[in-house]
């Protein structure tokens, strides 16, 4: 996700096998249409992958979409200092631990994993994220959606992004 005052870029990246940009698009400047947007995103995340979790695959292609962002960000002296945030949405298993292990975050990047599924790994969610949003309860259940979303959205109310849109 890339957060500004006057533009919020969403790029979705689904993973499995491959990682691959589903969607390019642009949020509205209102705060329920960007809610909306991405409640849509989720509701459309595709129940179909191969079962293959390439979690570094995934991460490393959202790392990679930043730090060019952020390349072009300064050659324009324009963002600098922005918050640049991945959301990810896994129980946190990954087929290659190795080159998981091995996998730089920018310091300019804030990830949060959003934990789902029916077992979750929780060492590896807390090796890549910033913060954990639990999705998926201990006992198996899963949370409210609405609240999920909500709780994901706080992370999106960063300033200058608001206050300069009277949001």
């Amino acid at each position: 996700f890339f957060v500004s005052p006057y533009k919020t870029r969403l790029d979705l990246i689904e993973f499995g096998r491959d990682a691959e940009y589903v969607s390019d698009l642009k949020f509205s400047q209102k705060r329920s249409g960007r809610q909306q947007l991405v409640q849509q995103l989720i509701g459309h995340m595709s129940d179909e992958l191969d079962n293959i979790t390439n979690l570094e695959k995934g991460l490393k292609k959202a790392f990679d979409a930043h730090e060019e962002y952020d390349t072009l960000q300064i050659t324009k002296n324009d963002r600098t200092g922005a918050k640049n945030i991945v959301v990810v949405f896994t129980d946190g298993k990954t087929h290659n631990q190795s080159a998981m292990s091995s996998l730089q975050k920018p310091s300019s990047v804030i990830v949060i994993a959003v934990a789902l599924g029916l077992k979750i790994f929780p060492d590896v969610l807390h090796q890549i994220a910033d913060d954990v949003i639990y999705w998926t309860k201990e006992d198996g259940s899963e949370r409210q959606e609405s609240e999920v979303l909500q709780e994901i959205m706080a992370n999106f109310d960063f300033k200058p992004c608001g206050k300069e849109l009277g949001l």
